[in-house]
């Protein structure tokens, strides 16, 4: 498990997160890289989607 995943968990719920809670959190994040690399506008200002989906997932040791 991943250690800033149950820091997110923690943090919403206040207290030691649930093993569902955690994974609640991992699929909130792994949305986040969905739209990161598949919802951005393929235009030169937003060239960098796959960066910042990569990005997103080492922050949060999650692989889509």
């Amino acid at each position: 498990m991943n250690q800033k995943i149950k820091q997110l968990a923690e943090q919403v719920y206040g207290t030691q997160a649930t093993e569902q809670e955690i994974k609640f959190a991992e699929l909130i994040v792994k949305k986040c890289m969905a739209v990161a690399k598949y919802h951005t506008p393929d235009t030169e200002e937003c060239k960098h989607t796959w960066l910042i989906h990569d990005k997103i997932g080492k922050h949060f040791g999650v692989d889509e």
